[in-house]
């Protein structure tokens, strides 16, 4: 369980211990004492994360989340699976579990690794080895409309190095589409809006993401009301549904969105 850390976005380093020699007493010992502290640590992080969010900045105001660690040695011990005693301290709501499975949908995805060298550039005509990567990448960002009038083009030109004549049209289309400069020629500017962020910049957030609900409370109940910032919406929760989702102003760097949990009392 704790070398299987990295699937909550924490580090299996933190917990990581080599197995002692088997004859000798002392090292036997000396292992339980150091796996029972790597024991609490992942507890600890599990319940309330890795950082303290209140000394990030005066923005955080988050309650502590008290561990009691000698309680928590002793259910581990008697506990009958002790993997699930582990799990049973990340938090238990919809939110998590969905950044878990887009984290580990991300590690599973390929890597667009499709590189332009500085200053080059792809222009019409030329003859370039990721190319196809490109057709792939307007391929896996096309719309239904932006298919049902280039698809046929991007099917037939799927493994094509060659930059041909009726591939500029739909490039061109792309790239508007994008909200760049539609001129047909490639380079970083369009490659980067094509792919997007890379695949460890995208695991990264998610990680962080995972972190930022290790503060909030475990269980967020059936009834909540529930800010995210960074879409900048605010939902209301009623019996594990949500009744009302509205858009939200947050704060700007000279006045900060404050980052708390309460109770509504009107």
């Amino acid at each position: 369980e704790l070398a299987d850390a990295a699937s909550h976005g924490l580090d299996p380093r933190d917990y990581a211990l080599p197995l002692p020699p088997q004859a000798d007493e002392a090292a036997a010992l000396r292992f339980e004492m150091e796996l029972s502290a790597r024991v609490l640590r992942y507890a600890r992080d599990a319940t309330s994360g890795r950082i303290d969010p209140n000394r990030i900045s005066g923005y955080h105001d988050f309650g502590p989340k008290e561990l009691d660690q000698a309680a928590t040695l002793r259910a581990a011990a008697d506990s009958d699976g002790v993997a699930a005693f582990l799990e049973s301290h990340h938090p238990a709501n919809a939110h998590y579990r969905a950044l878990r499975a887009e984290l580990a949908a991300l590690r599973a995805s390929a890597e667009t690794d499709v590189v332009v060298a500085p200053g080059k550039l792809i222009r019409p005509g030329d003859t370039h080895a990721d190319f196809p990567k490109i057709l792939a990448l307007i391929a896996q960002g096309a719309n239904e409309a932006f298919e049902a009038e280039h698809g046929d083009v991007l099917e037939r030109n799927r493994d094509s190095e060659a930059y041909t004549p009726e591939l500029v049209a739909v490039v061109k289309a792309a790239q508007a589409a994008a909200g760049i400069g539609a001129d047909g020629i490639i380079g970083p500017r369009t490659i980067q809006v094509f792919a997007g962020e890379s695949k460890a910049s995208r695991i990264g957030k998610v990680e962080i993401a995972l972190e930022q609900l290790r503060w909030l409370p475990s269980d967020f109940t059936d009834r909540h009301v529930f800010i995210n910032t960074p879409a900048f919406t605010a939902t209301y929760v009623e019996d594990g549904v949500e009744a009302l989702s509205m858009r939200t102003v947050v704060g700007g760097l000279s006045n900060q969105t404050y980052f708390f949990q309460d109770e509504i009392e009107y």
